[in-house]
């Protein structure tokens, strides 16, 4: 089974779209529970 270009660059599209989310939500996560350590909110 050889896939075509086209489908991997799906592929690739898919992967780095999931990569940013989960950087984006880390990030979020990350600062939400910095705010709640603080006491503010």
């Amino acid at each position: 089974v050889s896939p075509s270009w086209t489908a991997i660059g799906q592929l690739a599209a898919i992967v780095a779209i999931r990569i940013a989310i989960t950087v984006s939500l880390t990030r979020e996560t990350r600062d939400v529970a910095a705010a709640a350590a603080s006491g503010s909110s």
